[in-house]
């Protein structure tokens, strides 16, 4: 999935992703509580301008879920996640 980058975002999408959010905070707790509900495995690399997540998640959620966990919220410049089938997953959030 790219992730559009937040100037992107229209009104209602940003109304959207809020709703979304709150609705991951209702169902996980909060972000600080995020890694060991969500994750089997985890790994960040940062490098300039970008964050890049490498892992395998427990849980089903959808790209956007797993990109506002993983950015904690949805304030970024754009990037891409994927997850794939056997739960493992990619994502590059840029910072800037």
């Amino acid at each position: 999935m790219r992730l559009k980058a937040i100037p992107e975002l229209t009104l209602q999408e940003v109304i959207d992703y809020t709703a979304i959010y709150k609705d991951l905070m209702d169902r996980f707790g909060s972000p600080k509580e995020w890694g060991k509900k969500l994750f089997e495995e985890y790994t960040l690399s940062v490098g300039y301008g970008k964050h890049v997540y490498n892992g395998k998640i427990k849980v089903y959620l959808t790209e956007l879920e797993l990109s506002m966990i993983l950015d904690k919220g949805y304030s970024h410049f754009g990037g891409s996640c994927t997850i794939f089938s056997d739960g493992k997953f990619h994502a590059t959030i840029y910072t800037d």
